[in-house]
């Protein structure tokens, strides 16, 4: 039987072999290494998606957790985000030339309002207000006088919302004593009705024009309701001003607006409104709310 040669050639043979495996292995890995960064850098290199927001009053403060929303949502998508600063719109056309002017200077996309396809259900929000109201004075209302106070009459939204609440103390039993809608002066309105029971604002600035005049109003106190989450509105809350106050979840609102964008979505998002007494504000989920 012949022996197996082991000789220094053999050895040799297997340190040249194992050689050739590691760079082999070593300049493999590092083909890896450049396709992933050439990769990724092409992905760096895609140009973000351009979007205006143009928000009425926009430096108004209540837009704090809805743009909260929208920058966090932009930073997680690749989206270049412009505020476009603006007053309260005198007539829709002004914002309409605001709109055309964003897309003229290159915006892909503009946000126009926060409730255009992302907002909350109308009936919801109004539902909220009526219980809190029944809880203080009970289920029926007669004898109850009601002043309203609303945002714009040409937006179907904030009048579906009005007609909501206005049905529904009407079945209570309760009167509607005016329905005053933008614009108006609060407190020359609620100084020349001294007949009033109780004081419903459905937008930010109307509850806080409110509860300005109420806060600084001496004598028989009357009772306010409203839909806000402005720091504002957070504090006369705070201060027993407002008995009760709907807030909407803003931070999710903007960031679905983003993601609305994002997936070309043509299905409109419902947002989750919650009712917030003085006593609940510094509840946890509440201050998630109010304070993002």
């Amino acid at each position: 039987m012949s022996e197996k040669k082991t000789g220094p050639g053999s050895h040799k043979k297997r340190s040249l072999s194992g050689r050739y495996l590691f760079v082999t292995i070593t300049v493999l890995v590092l083909i890896s290494i450049y396709a992933a960064y050439k990769l990724l850098d092409v992905e760096n290199d895609v140009a973000p998606i351009r979007v205006s927001v143009v928000v009425e009053d926009s430096g108004n403060l209540r837009w704090g957790a809805f743009m909260a929303g929208i920058e966090q949502a932009a930073s997680d998508n690749n989206v270049e985000i412009t505020t476009v600063t603006t007053s309260l719109f005198d007539k829709s056309s002004d914002r309409d030339a605001l709109i055309r002017q964003e897309k003229a200077d290159g915006a892909d996309h503009v946000i126009t309002s926060p409730g255009e396809h992302i907002y909350p259900d109308p009936a919801e929000q109004v539902g909220h207000l009526f219980n809190m109201i029944t809880e203080d004075y009970g289920q029926d209302l007669t004898d109850r006088t009601f002043i309203f106070f609303g945002a714009d009459p040409k937006d179907e939204y904030d009048v579906r919302r009005m007609d909501y609440l206005a049905e529904r103390i009407r079945d209570a039993g309760g009167n509607i004593k005016v329905r005053i809608t933008r614009p108006y002066d609060a407190s020359s309105f609620l100084k020349s009705s001294k007949r009033s029971d109780i004081v419903v604002a459905l937008d930010d600035r109307a509850l806080s024009d409110c509860a300005q005049y109420m806060s600084e109003k001496k004598g028989r106190k009357r009772k306010l309701y409203g839909i806000g989450n402005s720091p504002a509105n957070v504090y006369y809350l705070d201060h027993l001003v407002i008995s009760g106050m709907v807030v909407t979840d803003e931070f999710t609102r903007g960031y679905e607006n983003i993601m609305y964008i994002i997936n070309a979505s043509d299905a409109d998002v419902i947002v989750s409104s919650y009712p917030i007494r003085p006593e609940e504000i510094y509840e946890k989920d509440n201050q998630k709310l109010l304070f993002p």
